[in-house]
């Protein structure tokens, strides 16, 4: 019952804040090059981003994540699941790194420490997802693929790449473990 209450009250926070919230577009340099692969994470202003930051790492810097990946004509852009604040359905989406960073007030950007044959799986797996449809996850259910948060997109698809699960959901939210943004950067390091 106090998960469901949780969940209601989460909804209806989400709604206000949809309601009322301000976008101030950012610039964003990128003075790294970027690979294949790499784990980009950020920051907006407002409410969902602080709630969501406060869980998602114990530092409580970044609130979503994002998978760099080639598309089939070799540009580059970020594949993320993310709860939308407007009428445009929540679900795994491919954007342009600008577009993806824009709203942003900080980011960061880092490698998985495993060999380039690897982080092309983990988008390839990444990719099959997307093309499935996949949904928000609203429940943060680790059980299934239909329905997605964005950590657990990219821990699945880093832990189906190595035909092993080396990513284990430790965070706990809505009273269900959950993959964080700790758990997928343990296993990269820090290029941006």
């Amino acid at each position: 019952m106090a998960c469901r209450c949780q969940k209601i009250i989460l909804y209806c926070l989400l709604f206000l804040v949809s309601c009322t919230k301000e976008t101030q577009v950012h610039q964003v340099i990128i003075d790294q090059p970027i690979e294949n692969g790499d784990i980009v994470l950020r920051r907006e202003e407002g409410f969902v981003s602080a709630l969501f930051s406060s869980y998602a790492s114990k530092a409580g810097v970044f609130s979503h994540v994002g998978i760099v990946a080639k598309d089939s004509v070799g540009s580059i852009g970020v594949i993320h699941c993310e709860l939308k604040e407007t009428k445009e359905p929540s679900s795994v989406r491919y954007e342009t790194i600008e577009n993806f960073l824009s709203l942003a007030d900080t980011f960061a950007i880092y490698r998985l420490e495993y060999s380039s044959v690897v982080r092309d799986e983990v988008v390839d797996k990444v990719w099959q997802r997307y093309a499935k449809g996949a949904r928000f996850d609203f429940d943060s259910d680790n059980s299934t693929d239909s329905l997605l948060y964005c950590t657990e997109l990219i821990a699945k698809s880093i832990n189906d790449a190595l035909g092993d699960s080396v990513i284990q959901p430790t965070t706990i939210f809505l009273e269900k473990p959950c993959f964080s943004l700790d758990d997928l950067t343990t296993h990269c390091k820090l290029i941006k």
